[in-house]
């Protein structure tokens, strides 16, 4: 892990939690960590199992302002796939504001190569509901970026065929 701060600004009163002031860029190489609860919800998702990750986070901005820790394309790599976290935390009640940017795999579609071929490259963002304690995706929105997906795959795909006039 490798910070660097640029702004650190503590108050030795009133409400710490919502005046420190923080920003800070960060990554982190070489991750090697054991995954559950959301993050292997999410890799679920796009198909893998494991209970291990191994890869690198890219470097991220951070902010801690007005109660609130924020961050912005907080990327982690792992093989050749990657998500993208963005949003941020409520420091006081740890309510969560995110975004997660997943992309799509062939094992998401099963069987259907020909449509993998049309959407390859395709991202579906699904915001992640509840607490730092309780963090849950939000699988009606997860749902509807799926068929976002295929409608523009099937659009993709019709006009990729080819006409007799």
């Amino acid at each position: 892990l490798t910070v660097k701060c640029k702004i650190l600004a503590v108050p030795l009163s009133g409400n710490v939690a919502r005046n420190t002031q923080i920003a800070a860029s960060a990554r982190i190489d070489d991750l090697d960590m054991e995954i559950h609860g959301l993050l292997a919800q999410i890799i679920r998702v796009m198909g893998g199992s494991g209970v291990r990750l191994k890869g690198n986070v890219d470097p991220f901005d951070l902010e801690l302002k007005d109660g609130r820790a924020s961050y912005r394309k907080f990327r982690l790599r792992f093989g050749d796939a990657d998500l993208v976290f963005s949003g941020s935390v409520e420091i006081e009640t740890g309510k969560l504001h995110l975004t997660v940017s997943i992309p799509l795999t062939k094992k998401m579609l099963g069987s259907s190569g020909d449509l993998y071929k049309v959407l390859k490259g395709s991202r579906l963002n699904i915001p992640i509901k509840g607490t730092v304690h309780d963090p849950r995706l939000d699988t009606d929105r997860l749902n509807q970026e799926i068929g976002r997906l295929l409608l523009e795959g099937g659009k993709r795909a019709i006009f990729r065929l080819p006409f007799d006039r």
